[in-house]
């Protein structure tokens, strides 16, 4: 039986926000009031005081608050998530991982896009720069901000996590079996001190898959370092997806406050509410930016650096995330709802 049949069969649904890994456990619905209260969150405009009614309503009431509207009349929103590369006591810093989690409604799939974060790309109100520097220089605003004007899309919210935090996450997710090849395993356990890990199936620690997420110095590069980030999400919900519920509970409201969101409380409750009255599931194809055959290798002010044949890049993941594009598109279809604001508040 193949995972999407396992997943409708037993009704749970995990959707990995982050990465590494955020996973919000369906079917909880009574408890996701409190369970989100633990989520760090970047206040905007409407944010605080909607958390603030929220947080009156009893538990009974929690699941009708969800914003069951937010994705009304939009077949697509996308959630970034980003891994940031910072370590104890240092203010914000570059974006170390970049992943869309995009929710299909036409098709009932979530998909997962990484950006390589070397992609050279112009930077509204700043020099061209590698992509990452967008998130230093302005947080998640400036971050959604150059990916929608450089590719198109609308970012609808974002989740963050640090790497203590993906440490202390994956403590509570618990140990991943991952596949490695030899000279992975010799990388990981030189790195780690350890002797081990072996070519084939490994049992790896929280320790152990961070330092497998991060790693671009064995294959080809960053490239397989975005595969690999991805594969661990992968690799988590295939895990957690054999849990019973009370497990998923646990580890969700364990994992919450090591996480960072511009999301409001009832706009989260609507996507896990989107997801099970769908009965989605994860898209098992993932992609990355930029695409084979569309970028070169520069090295630009001492940089090594992935420059992007823009509208090539832009025509792909517009097709990964919204389907491929057609003439009557154009005229107001699907091809218009990756330009409209998307905004979920």
């Amino acid at each position: 039986m193949d995972i999407e049949t396992r997943i409708k069969r037993t009704r749970i649904a995990i959707v990995a926000i982050l990465g590494a890994v955020l996973i919000a456990a369906l079917g909880a619905f009574l408890f996701f009031n409190s369970l989100l209260g633990g989520v760090g969150r970047i206040e905007k405009p409407g944010t605080a005081q909607d958390d603030k009614t929220q947080k009156e309503k009893s538990d009974e009431d929690s699941w009708k608050s969800a914003d069951k509207d937010v994705m009304k009349d939009k077949d697509v929103q996308n959630i970034l998530l980003i891994g940031q590369d910072k370590r104890e006591g240092e203010e914000r810093q570059r974006s170390d991982s970049m992943i869309i989690c995009s929710v299909n409604k036409k098709t009932g799939k979530i998909t997962l896009v990484s950006l390589m974060r070397d992609m050279y790309v112009p930077i509204p109100g700043y020099e061209s720069n590698r992509i990452n520097s967008s998130y230093s220089l302005g947080g998640m605003d400036l971050l959604d901000q150059t990916i929608e004007e450089d590719f198109g899309v609308h970012i609808d919210g974002n989740v963050e996590v640090d790497f203590a935090g993906f440490i202390k996450a994956m403590t509570n997710v618990g140990d991943l079996d991952i596949y490695l090849r030899q000279e992975e395993a010799d990388y990981l356990n030189y790195e780690l001190d350890r002797t081990d890990l072996k070519a084939g199936m490994n049992s790896m620690d929280p320790k152990a898959v961070l330092m497998y997420a991060r790693t671009r110095y064995v294959g080809d590069g960053d490239y397989e370092r975005t595969e690999r980030q991805r594969k661990v999400l992968m690799t988590a919900f295939a895990k957690l997806r054999k849990s019973d519920l009370g497990t998923i509970v646990r580890v969700a409201k364990s994992i919450l406050p090591y996480f960072t969101t511009d999301l409001t409380r009832r706009q989260m409750l609507g996507y896990v509410y989107t997801v099970i009255t769908d009965d989605m599931t994860i898209n098992r194809e993932t992609y990355r930016l930029p695409v084979d055959g569309a970028y070169t290798n520069q090295r630009i002010n001492e940089m090594d650096v992935l420059v992007p044949d823009m509208e090539m890049n832009k025509e792909a993941l517009i097709e990964y995330l919204y389907g491929p594009q057609d003439d009557s598109a154009q005229d107001g279809g699907t091809q218009d709802a990756h330009a409209q604001s998307g905004d979920v508040s």
